[in-house]
């Protein structure tokens, strides 16, 4: 694993919510995303809860997060680039 690829991205168009979790893109099925960068004593800590309709819950595109990101930064393309994020989009990543 690349030491600073980050674990999670989260974006919303305010009427979906993409998350990309360790490089797979999450969406379908998912009924509630609660994220923290703090645990409960107050240690700097990213922790995710997540709840799941496993009847619907289905891993989403390798590209539909590029795409939504392009789209948000005013960069859609037909298909995302290689590599994921490049050409004219920066993702800004903060690790936590």
């Amino acid at each position: 694993m690349e030491k600073n690829k980050a674990k999670i991205c989260i974006i919303s168009t305010g009427k979906r919510t993409y998350v990309e979790l360790d490089g797979k893109t999450i969406g379908t099925g998912v009924r509630e995303l609660k994220y923290s960068t703090h645990d409960e004593d107050g240690n700097m800590k990213g922790q995710l809860e997540l709840k799941i309709n496993l009847d619907e819950f289905e891993f989403m595109d390798d590209d539909k997060f590029d795409k939504a990101y392009q789209t948000l930064r005013g960069t859609a393309v037909e298909t995302a680039p290689a590599g994921g994020m490049s050409g004219g989009a920066e993702r800004k990543e903060t690790a936590v």
